[in-house]
């Protein structure tokens, strides 16, 4: 191809052969196992999808993810021949045959550039463009900068020196900015600027509505890097993870994927820690208990690793956005919500719960009712279960509805002021002023009976005691036992 008269610029042949070396090789085996792991998923999902549809589903998409990996290697294999036609024809027209110009060796810049009209299949215009990069006023960049440096160390002043009005201003100038330019911004700030950052937004009594909105803001906009380096200068943007049962955590990062390969199960995936956030756990899993799709439609897991979940106001969706770092103890155990099943979907959660609440602490306590309307932005209800027959529980569910029931505390006045007493009812079945998921209401039974599922998982001790999972209770157990009873439709 020497007489064809081509003039050819910016071939490094060693990139060229690494190239059509990763094309036959490592990218058709990158995407075999992709698909594998999708089909490997997906025929899971026989766990909690049954039934004729989607059994063909299921089958469908095996077929599918067979004929798709085919066709695709196919294609990386014929792209692995034509940039090896390339590559020859590269060195026949330089005339430097099959040398390599070595490690590390570059040629001149420039595109490759072909003037043989019939040599056209070199054009690298036949090639789709670069994605084009966001773009970047640099002015803006440097203004934001300024104002941050100008403003960040603002207070009320002599009447009110520890009210911190600098990170509320930076906030709002911040806010201005396209996710590029405040990427921008977070790679120019030095590590002592963020840090005067995180020393703002402890001030105040460190508003968690302020750091919400900078949570937000930021961990939504920076890239990889930029991301590393605000998680170790600006600590303060993480829920307050001190509780009454622990202190002095950090927060760090847990191995584990977001969802288990398994497919998503209440029994298996919620296991609380040492908060007191029964309630919440409950409503969460009781959700899942009747859609194990619930989390995924919830959370969101963003390309730079952070993840948005939604919430309800009033109704209205709220959209937290949060880390993958969990708080830990000393030992680098996980203090709340445990990672389960190789999945951290119920911890980022709790983590996103916590800052929507204002910390770990401000969910120690409450019912399910209220977990159930921030989870779902329904209406929920509660009420005593004296007033829900185990017969009406069952109506309540057939209609859709999902609930949770707290237990009784049935501690003396004396064991309340002075402590001890047990923790634990019905010979260690039950664990007192504690939240339960309601899984089934069995009316066939003899009596009727009622199955609740313990938001601690499988593993949990009290009063000297393993703790099951699940309790079956007669309607008397029901009612001699609980004292509250919440649901909604979601």
């Amino acid at each position: 191809m020497a007489d064809l008269g081509m003039r050819i610029e910016g071939a490094d042949l060693a990139s060229l052969r690494r190239l059509m070396s990763q094309l036959a090789g490592p990218c058709q085996h990158d995407l075999g196992d992709a698909l594998r792991t999708m089909n490997r998923q997906v025929q899971a999902s026989s766990v909690y999808w049954t039934g004729e549809y989607a059994d063909r589903f299921r089958d469908g998409f095996a077929n599918f993810a067979v004929g798709v990996t085919r066709d695709l290697g196919q294609v990386l294999a014929q792209a692995a021949r034509v940039t090896g036609q390339h590559l020859d024809a590269i060195s026949v027209a330089t005339g430097t045959g099959t040398a390599d110009p070595g490690q590390g060796a570059a040629a001149p810049a420039g595109p490759l550039q072909v003037t043989d009209p019939g040599a056209a299949w070199l054009s690298p215009a036949k090639m789709p463009d670069p994605p084009v990069q966001p773009a970047v006023d640099q002015a803006k960049v440097d203004a934001a900068i300024s104002y941050f440096d100008k403003h960040i160390g603002d207070s009320g002043g002599w009447l009110w020196p520890d009210l911190s009005l600098g990170a509320p201003e930076v906030l709002q100038d911040w806010q201005v900015l396209s996710p590029a330019e405040l990427n921008a911004v977070l790679e120019a700030l030095s590590p002592h600027q963020l840090s005067e950052l995180n020393s703002a937004l402890g001030q105040g009594g460190s508003d968690s509505g302020l750091r919400t909105a900078m949570a937000n803001l930021l961990l939504g906009a920076a890239a990889p890097d930029a991301l590393t380096k605000v998680e170790q200068n600006v600590p303060n943007l993480e829920p307050d993870s001190k509780t009454d049962y622990e202190s002095n955590l950090r927060y760090a990062a847990v191995s584990g994927d977001l969802f288990p390969a398994s497919g998503v199960a209440a029994e298996s995936d919620v296991v609380q820690g040492d908060d007191g956030d029964c309630w919440f756990l409950a409503a969460l899993g009781t959700l899942v208990l009747q859609d194990p799709g619930f989390p995924a439609q919830h959370i969101t897991q963003n390309l730079n690793g952070t993840y948005t979940v939604t919430f309800y106001r009033d109704g209205k969706p709220v959209e937290i956005t949060v880390d993958g770092l969990l708080p830990t103890r000393s030992d680098g155990s996980v203090a709340y919500a445990q990672p389960a099943d190789n999945s951290q979907w119920v911890a980022i959660y709790e983590k996103a719960y916590a800052q929507f609440r204002g910390g770990y602490g401000s969910i120690d306590g409450g019912y399910g009712d209220t977990g159930l309307r921030d989870l779902t932005g329904t209406s929920a209800w509660r009420g005593s279960p004296d007033d829900y027959s185990l017969g009406k529980v069952a109506d309540l569910m057939n209609q859709g509805q999902v609930l949770t029931a707290g237990t009784k505390d049935d501690k003396s006045l004396w064991n309340k002021i002075f402590g001890g007493g047990p923790e634990t009812e019905d010979n260690f079945q039950l664990v007192t002023s504690h939240e339960y998921m309601v899984k089934s209401v069995d009316m066939n039974a003899h009596p009727p009976t009622i199955t609740v599922v313990n938001p601690w998982g499988g593993g949990g001790v009290e009063d000297g005691h393993q703790m099951p999972q699940e309790v079956t209770l007669t309607e008397k157990q029901w009612n001699d036992y609980f004292n509250e009873v919440s649901g909604t439709r979601p």
